[in-house]
């Protein structure tokens, strides 16, 4: 399609680097020597994974470690002593980690200064963890390249975890569509279950038009965020005139584009139903995922078909 989305592209350019430089990597470093923490501070202060800065906080006991986890489980991953409080600390909060706190994402590299006490091949066999790293051993190099695997490791398994989260959520929504019996709800339902199923900061437009609707007009099925309009149809909305134009064409064209401002789809159930799905990204598109969302969208459009003709026939 030849939307004439460069211009604004260019002008939002630096505000979307803005945005994605606010996020971060968040690491937990556990260990009972300042040293060490000061240390690898000063080796990851720099670093920069996929975009994002890192975001190191300390825990200088496996008590104090779990006080943190307890309260807050966003990081991506951990560095573990073994010996702390006692010889085998780290290793028994790898066990709670994994076993009372039931998380299975964070990335755990296990770290030791006596590796006597907890040989690796033992270690790594009777204990869930991604790394192990004798102090002696472990330079700034491998530190940076454990950060990037653990991360990299971390990014996959939530990705994972999303999409079966999303198609769970696809299930129970379909569902609950199926339900409703009239636009307005249809339409906050369906854009709702699907900026959800996203995991996306957006504003969004969901537009309907039928060739059974004597009046012709774009009907406004749902819309969220900056677009929130009391008009019924896009034609009498105070919507802005370059994204009426960009709904339009979308129509016009049958098509669909997407970049990393926004995602525009066209879908067309049969002759008499089309709609048009418009989401504009707030937060960079990180999470957007145009292949979920294509079954969702689909089953909103064949709804839709089947609500306009029971209109029709009333």
């Amino acid at each position: 399609m030849d939307f004439l989305f460069q211009d604004e592209a260019e002008q939002d350019e630096n505000a979307l680097k803005s945005r994605q430089s606010d996020k971060t990597w968040r690491i937990l470093v556990i260990d009972d020597d300042e040293s060490v923490h000061q240390i690898t501070r000063l080796v990851l202060a720099d670093a920069l994974v996929e975009n994002r800065k890192l975001e190191l906080v300390s825990a200088y006991s496996s008590v104090e470690a779990k006080e943190i986890l307890l309260q807050d489980s966003d990081f991506c991953m951990a560095f573990v002593d073994v010996v702390m409080e006692t010889d085998h600390a780290g290793l028994e909060l790898v066990e709670w980690i994994r076993k009372d706190l039931g998380n299975q994402a964070i990335r755990l590299v296990l770290r030791t200064g006596q590796a006597g006490s907890a040989p690796e091949a033992t270690v790594i066999k009777q204990f869930d963890i991604n790394d192990y790293k004798e102090k002696t051993d472990f330079t700034s190099g491998k530190m940076i390249t454990s950060v990037y695997a653990a991360i990299r490791g971390y990014r996959d398994i939530t990705t994972i975890q999303r999409s079966l989260d999303a198609f769970k959520q696809l299930i129970a929504a379909t569902h609950d569509l199926l339900q409703i019996q009239q636009f307005k709800p249809f339409g906050s339902a369906a854009l709702h279950h699907l900026l959800t199923l996203m995991e996306v900061d957006s504003s969004a437009l969901y537009i309907a038009r039928s060739h059974l609707d004597e009046n012709g007009n774009n009907m406004i099925i749902a819309c969220t965020g900056k677009y929130v309009d009391e008009a019924d149809s896009l034609e009498n909305s105070t919507i802005a005139p370059n994204i009426k134009e960009r709904i339009q064409q979308t129509f016009d064209r049958k098509g669909s584009y997407s970049d990393t401002e926004c995602f525009i789809k066209y879908y067309e159930s049969s002759p008499d139903v089309a709609s048009v799905l418009y989401i504009e990204f707030e937060d960079d598109a990180e999470h957007f995922k145009a292949n979920l969302a294509e079954p969702f969208a689909m089953s909103i459009a064949l709804i839709l078909e089947n609500l306009m003709r029971q209109k029709s026939q009333n």
